[in-house]
């Protein structure tokens, strides 16, 4: 997937935050949240400030929200957590079920994506089920600059992923 023109007006420098469903969110649905999203984001301030505020739900598993206060400077604690409480309002005004981004999110043989806890992905990489090539999401990323650079989506090799779950292995091999 193309992520370069992603959560447009928010500049690169903006703030980004993931939140993973625990299913595909069919279409019709997807317009619903995201309606409700922007009516958020329409009204989004931080102490005052307005900020600017994009949502994006990607290949209908993760609603994506970037944001960037006018003067430059990042959304406070207050408006981020007002900001996490109105996509959880919108999730279950929707009957969307949001997963913990403690689970990990790759792409299986067939290109669906599946959701697993840290255990189960450590199976997975064990019985080299999950590869070198396997994509993964990075629900971790901050900033618009890395989702529109590709590094949400990736090869397991290129990840973090990688790093964690190969060393945590060889751990009693």
């Amino acid at each position: 997937m193309n992520y370069q023109d992603l959560l447009q007006p928010v500049p690169d420098t903006g703030r980004v935050w993931v939140y993973a469903t625990r299913e595909s969110v069919k279409p019709e649905v997807q317009n619903r949240l995201l309606s409700q999203l922007r009516t958020f984001l329409n009204a989004w301030r931080s102490h005052g400030r307005v900020c600017t505020g994009e949502a994006v739900l990607i290949d209908g598993r993760f609603i994506v929200v970037g944001g960037n206060v006018t003067d430059g400077s990042m959304p406070s604690g207050c408006s981020i957590d007002r900001l996490t409480h109105a996509v959880e309002a919108a999730a279950v005004a929707c009957g969307i079920v949001l997963l913990s981004p403690l689970y990990v999110f790759y792409r299986d043989g067939h290109d669906c994506i599946q959701a697993a806890t840290r255990g189960a992905f450590r199976r997975l990489v064990q019985a080299d089920t999950v590869r070198e090539s396997t994509p993964v999401f990075d629900l971790s990323i901050t900033t618009v600059k890395a989702l529109r650079s590709g590094q949400f989506e990736r090869p397991f090799a290129a990840s973090w992923h990688a790093r964690v779950f190969r060393r945590l292995s060889t751990v009693g091999a």
